[in-house]
């Protein structure tokens, strides 16, 4: 076949109309068909789920559709994440907060609780300065930088070393009285840290050369206003939301008052921050405050606790109030103003993976299509823990590569697994026992 192309196209031609089965199969047969279904595997992994990975990609889409793993975590030291906690991970650890956090001794709004990614064992109780609103990780693996926010504050730690942002005495907003909404909003990589404020985004670069502090330049490398017409007493003007996109080239803002999606390209070797595109939200859109996005999407939650999707490129709404329950199982408006208008989401591909508009499940969506593939309701059918509205929402998720996972936080952490293979079932299933009699003690 290698010495006659005109066969080898024909034979290419063939693959593509294979079922994944059928390439299962010959992928079984030797490695010279192996090497024939490569090209086949990443069209039909692309068409599907919108991974470039082929045939990886493809157990990664499947994996999600397929019975997960679900266990609630113990901490070990009674923490208790009340209010809207907030979790964030680097791959390597997790780190969660909340401004009502509470711990055996009372209530410690400064705790972060801080766990290793790959076993998902508690490993330590951190502090910080401040009443914590928000996190992120920021600094490379090993050497991680533990950063948080409130209304008006930024603090970062790493071990003993620490370094605090008091943001009024740098903006104008503070000094008139007003305060941000939801806490100052961060997102961090290996080498920069990023928040908006004020209509501004913020942007400064980890402090490498030095082992002792400053933990970042005291002066930001990149200043970028995107709102000129701030309204600084509105109350509203700074619900927002901030994220980095599916492969971190990029990230975008949500500005809940202008219903504008701003959306910038990041190029962390030159600390450089680019304006790349601007979505405009229509008027009739109660917009929540989390939001996922990628090359072809953007997907943002509403007040009510659904889902709306625009295709990126043009701009053009696909879908809208997309919910996983059918209607007469939806919340009321009563029983909605107990719970957060959050949905938590990740974009992976043309997949969507969300919380439930009745809390604590996982779901998957496809946004090419708007069809719900998968919803996981193990937790609830396990007795775990209950759903809306007499149970707990989710209101933070991120996701756990080492473990295909998603790692979610609500008055407690509860961990999602989708094994790829047996070593990572094996990992996930051990987890859970540990976890079970953790409890159990």
């Amino acid at each position: 076949m290698d010495n006659i192309p005109h066969i080898e196209g024909i034979f290419k031609c063939v693959l593509s109309f294979a079922s994944a089965s059928d390439l299962r199969n010959l992928d079984l047969v030797s490695r010279r068909f192996r090497s024939a279904t490569r090209d086949a595997w990443e069209a039909r992994t692309m068409e599907e789920f919108g991974f470039k990975t082929g045939k990886a990609g493809w157990r990664k889409g499947v994996s999600l559709l397929k019975t997960p793993v679900v266990h609630i975590m113990n901490s070990g030291t009674d923490v208790f994440y009340d209010g809207f906690p907030i979790v964030a991970t680097n791959g390597s650890i997790v780190a969660a907060v909340s401004d009502m956090t509470s711990v055996e001794e009372g209530r410690r709004p400064s705790a972060i609780g801080i766990r290793d990614a790959q076993s998902l064992v508690f490993s330590r109780l951190a502090s910080s300065s401040i009443e914590n609103k928000n996190v992120t990780i920021c600094g490379r693996v090993g050497s991680e930088i533990i950063v948080t926010s409130n209304s008006s504050q930024i603090h970062a730690c790493r071990g003993n070393d620490s370094q605090q942002w008091n943001i009024h005495q740098f903006d104008q907003a503070i000094r008139v009285g007003h305060q941000t909404f939801s806490g100052i909003q961060i997102i961090g990589c290996e080498t920069h840290l990023i928040y908006t404020f004020c209509g501004k985004l913020y942007l400064y670069k980890v402090e490498s050369t030095s082992v002792t502090p400053p933990l970042f330049y005291t002066q930001p490398q990149q200043v970028v206003c995107f709102q000129d017409d701030y309204d600084y007493g509105s109350p509203m003007a700074e619900s927002c939301t901030i994220c980095w996109a599916e492969d971190g080239s990029s990230f975008s803002f949500l500005s809940l008052k202008s219903k504008k999606v701003y959306i910038y390209g990041f190029d962390a070797s030159l600390g450089n921050v680019t304006h790349s595109q601007t979505l405009v939200v229509d008027d009739s859109v109660m917009l929540g405050t989390t939001m996922a996005f990628n090359d072809n999407f953007v997907a943002v939650s509403t007040r009510d606790k659904k889902i709306d999707i625009w295709e990126r490129k043009s701009g053009t709404k696909c879908f809208s109030g997309l919910c996983d329950v059918c209607p007469d199982d939806e919340l009321d408006e009563e029983d909605r103003e107990f719970v957060g208008p959050e949905i938590p989401m990740i974009a992976m591909g043309h997949l969507l993976i969300t919380s439930s508009h009745l809390g604590c499940a996982i779901c998957v969506w496809n946004m090419k299509t708007g069809h719900l593939l998968k919803r996981h309701d193990d937790a609830n059918e396990q007795r775990l823990i209950d759903q809306l509205p007499d149970g707990m929402d989710i209101s933070s998720m991120v996701y756990i590569e080492c473990l295909n996972a998603f790692f979610c936080l609500m008055n407690y952490e509860i961990f999602w697994s989708f094994p790829l293979n047996r070593d990572m079932k094996n990992q996930a299933r051990s987890i859970r026992r540990r976890e079970a009699l953790l409890n159990f003690t």
